[in-house]
């Protein structure tokens, strides 16, 4: 007897996504929790359906929508250029992180969509102008971005919602598992970066202005080729020579020159500044003491030895620890933007509820606290709508049924 279409169409495609993400019958057994690998094996040989409980647990583990095994057209997918901030070349579960990422992506652009908030980026790549980037002309690339995004006295406050807002640039802070501090893409969703969200916020915002300039910079370092053992270009700190002037952009960017030099004189006493006073600067731009520190030598204002010498302190480093303390709490995983799109999507109809719950990885029960952390709304669950601010807004539902003039 000849297999079901659909059990072939289903079974095809699993084994060519499970393969895609590197990943062995063993493997998914294990994560998934099926009594043996043979169970597997069947559902993609199409010698046996695949229950639904079952395609659920492998939807969840590929991060792909059931719809993407059950339609009968083939999908059509746009493979994303990215790159991994750390060692990740040997990271076995690297192309399953990935995936997860470009599962949020995907959502987020779903929303987009549906809410009509979807729009071109507002940058390209750098053209080639130069024969080769220099840190004089990095700085001033980034300097120039402070001034068109607006980006104010404290760059790191406003740059994750400039990115999103007015680049239409996908921000996200993932759990990316080992795998990297970040990583950074760009392709079927646009461009993307998404930061460790268990990284302590200063180096978080460092990581999104480092990130900003593989993309801005792909004309001259490719995404597809950095981050890999023949990059080359090695500068005499032992980093890749883009990794060097991706620091200095997040420098500039996130701490601009003028800016910096006023908090610094403010500070300055008989040319002389104390360890708490550039402890209080590194807070007020929000940026580690080390990106700083290397700032004022950039800037000439700090010797190069004396930072060298200052950051092998352990005296300096107990003092920096002391009125910084280290709070290791995980960042939010959706920025303002992306879960105010789902709100506007469910509140239009676009949605359900239970769809919402799945993009945003939250349960019934959860859903109201969840949606109170992102605005001022109220919500009921009676099926008569949602309310904000005491204003009723008129159910989905009711709006297809009513008339002119009701």
């Amino acid at each position: 007897m000849s297999a079901n279409p659909i059990d072939q169409r289903i079974g095809t495609r699993l084994r060519r996504v499970r393969k895609t993400l590197g990943l062995s019958l063993e493997a998914v057994k294990n994560k998934v929790g099926f009594s043996n690998y043979q169970t597997l094996s069947d559902i993609e040989t199409a010698k046996r359906p695949a229950k639904a409980s079952e395609l659920a647990r492998l939807c969840e583990l590929y991060c792909k929508d059931t719809w993407y095994f059950l339609r009968e057209d083939e999908p059509q997918e746009m493979p994303m250029v990215c790159a991994w901030r750390g060692d990740t070349l040997n990271a076995d579960n690297k192309l399953l992180v990935e995936a997860q990422v470009y599962r949020l992506a995907g959502y987020y652009q779903l929303l987009e969509e549906l809410t009509e908030e979807s729009h071109s980026l507002k940058y390209e790549p750098w053209p080639k102008t130069h024969d080769r980037l220099t840190f004089e002309i990095v700085a001033d690339k980034a300097e120039e971005l402070v001034c068109d995004l607006n980006l104010g006295a404290r760059p790191s406050a406003s740059l994750w919602q400039a990115l999103e807002v007015d680049c239409h640039i996908k921000v996200l802070h993932c759990e990316l598992q080992g795998v990297g501090s970040a990583l950074t893409a760009f392709g079927e969703y646009g461009w993307l970066i998404a930061v460790d969200s268990r990284q302590v916020p200063w180096r978080s915002n460092f990581s999104l202005a480092h990130e900003l300039f593989h993309l801005l910079s792909h004309n001259y370092y490719p995404l597809a080729e950095i981050h890999l053992e023949d990059a080359g270009r090695t500068e005499p700190q032992g980093k890749p020579r883009y990794e060097v002037l991706a620091d200095v952009f997040a420098a500039a960017l996130l701490m601009p020159s003028e800016r910096m030099v006023n908090q610094l004189d403010k500070r300055i006493v008989e040319n002389k500044i104390t360890w708490s006073d550039l402890i209080g600067i590194a807070t007020h731009f929000d940026v580690s003491i080390e990106a700083l520190l290397w700032r004022l030598v950039s800037l000439k204002r700090l010797q190069k030895e004396c930072v060298i010498e200052l950051l092998r302190s352990n005296e300096f480093r107990a003092h920096t620890e002391a009125e910084r303390p280290i709070e290791r709490k995980h960042a939010a995983l959706f920025s303002r933007r992306f879960a105010e799109l789902g709100i506007r999507a469910l509140r239009r109809g676009k949605i359900s509820k239970g769809r919402f719950c799945q993009i945003f990885d939250t349960t019934r029960a959860e859903f109201a606290g969840f949606v109170a952390q992102y605005g001022d709304f109220q919500y009921t669950d009676d099926n008569t709508g949602m309310q904000a601010e005491g204003v009723s807004l008129i159910p989905p539902a009711d709006l297809a049924a009513g008339s002119p003039g009701t």
